[in-house]
């Protein structure tokens, strides 16, 4: 049984220029405050409240709980986090997975001609063809990388967001300062 599910965000496709133009001043803001890796110290911001004042942000946003909600299938209380994933072709994601929620996903942003590939068990279970728009929204334990089908120049770009419904959500504690609550 299928227990992913993926979108098409037109708010995304129709935009792709401003996206990037605001991804690379978000990236700029990020390490500009002493975060040198905005993926692998994802648990330092939140994309979304560091966004909150663009407009394009606030819609991608809007549409990402959409989608979550409809992957949830319910309207339990969930929390989200976000982060920008930002890489050259030799930065580009190996296996790994996000223990400590129980959904992951991304938008596609600029994703280059690339796949990710996610497995279960040491079994190659499926591949998503990442194409401008595209959310991808799965169980977080999964194990994913990525994948170019050729080098790149540039940035790789994408949005990434875990999920939960764990009411323990109090990580600050840990040193999480990147939950907020999905409507």
């Amino acid at each position: 049984m299928k227990d992913y599910n993926t979108y098409n965000l037109k708010a995304v496709q129709e935009n792709v220029p401003m996206f990037v133009e605001q991804c690379n001043q978000l990236h700029n803001i990020i390490t500009d405050n002493n975060i040198k890796d905005s993926t692998w110290q994802y648990k330092e911001y939140n994309i979304f409240s560091l966004s909150s004042s663009s407009e394009a942000f606030w819609f991608l946003w809007k549409n990402i709980q959409i989608c979550i909600r409809k992957h949830i299938g319910d309207e339990r209380p969930a929390w989200m986090t976000g982060w920008l994933n930002y890489h050259k072709h030799s930065e580009v994601l190996d296996w790994h997975n996000h223990l400590g929620s129980e959904f992951h996903g991304y938008v596609s942003i600029d994703p280059k001609k690339t796949k990710t590939i996610f497995k279960d068990e040491k079994v190659e279970q499926y591949e998503i063809q990442n194409e401008t728009g595209l959310l991808y929204i799965g169980p977080s334990a999964r194990l994913h990388k990525v994948e170019p089908y050729e080098y790149f120049d540039g940035t790789r770009i994408t949005i990434a967001f875990d999920v939960t419904t764990n009411k323990d959500v109090f990580r600050a504690k840990e040193k999480e300062f990147n939950w907020m609550p999905i409507y």
